[in-house]
């Protein structure tokens, strides 16, 4: 499975437009592309960054759709005044871990929690597990630690 992940920026005021646009308007170009697997829309609405996710049955898939979905990010991105930071492209090695294709030796970990009390919980747990990991893996380092909420999600099967 590949990923095509948009990292987007959009007033914090208008993150639950940019699920509207999402849900109403690109999920249906989207999810009509063959080896298309779903779209996830992941928010912080504090800050108005956004992660638009598109998870696809191969590269090639991905590759392919890329003219149609180009067309669909300019357009969502203009409904919402949104800034486009970047489009990353990522191979799912794991359920829980992902492999950036551009820059090789980067990985992103993600984990799902039921709601932010959860979240708030496990912090504790999660940052002694990632100390853990920088410790056992020479020359690994954790760059970035971000969270944010689900606003959007349609996966299928």
């Amino acid at each position: 499975m590949h990923l095509r992940i948009n990292d987007v920026t959009v007033s914090p005021t208008r993150v639950d437009e940019l699920r509207e646009v999402l849900s109403n308007k690109a999920l249906p170009v989207v999810i009509a592309q063959k080896g298309c697997q779903g779209l996830l829309c992941a928010a912080d609405r504090a800050t108005g960054n956004c992660a638009i996710v598109s998870l696809w049955d191969s590269k090639a898939s991905l590759e392919a759709s890329e003219k149609t979905i180009a067309s669909i990010r300019s357009a969502t991105v203009d409904a919402v005044d949104a800034q486009l930071n970047s489009v990353v492209i990522a191979e799912v090695l794991r359920e829980v871990r992902l492999r950036e294709v551009e820059h090789d030796g980067r990985f992103a970990a993600v984990s799902h929690w039921a709601d932010s009390a959860a979240l708030d919980s496990s912090e504790k747990n999660s940052t002694a597990l990632r100390d853990q990991v920088g410790k056992a893996i020479a020359g690994t380092s954790i760059e970035r630690v971000s969270t944010a909420e689900i606003i959007l999600t349609e996966v299928t099967t």
